[in-house]
């Protein structure tokens, strides 16, 4: 999503896992990967309830702004002008799609 080396890492290591799991006698679980959007998307708030679509393997969840910003609101620190408004126009916030690997 961010492009941020810990969520690179993070998202190597799930793969890695998840493709180790497929051999005889491990434990299989499934994996859900976040769907990145481009830029232009990424801000258009409630918009992208009407133009996201869950497509082909996908999976969809939507949440909204009330309870990323109760979220902020537990850790004081956390709750800055930016992040209210990235609860209030981001894609993520709204809509989540996610990838079946």
């Amino acid at each position: 999503v961010s492009g941020h080396p810990n969520h690179i890492a993070t998202s190597e290591g799930v793969r890695y896992a998840h493709a180790a799991s497929l051999h005889e006698g491990a434990v299989k679980f499934q994996v859900l990967m976040l769907r990145s959007v481009g830029l232009p998307e990424k801000y258009l708030g409630p918009l992208n309830l009407i133009m996201s679509g869950a497509h082909g393997n996908t999976r969809a969840a939507i949440g909204s702004p009330a309870a990323c910003l109760s979220a902020l609101s537990a850790h004081w620190s956390q709750f800055v002008w930016y992040r209210v408004l990235f609860a209030v126009f981001s894609h993520y916030v709204y809509v989540n799609t996610y990838d079946v690997l």
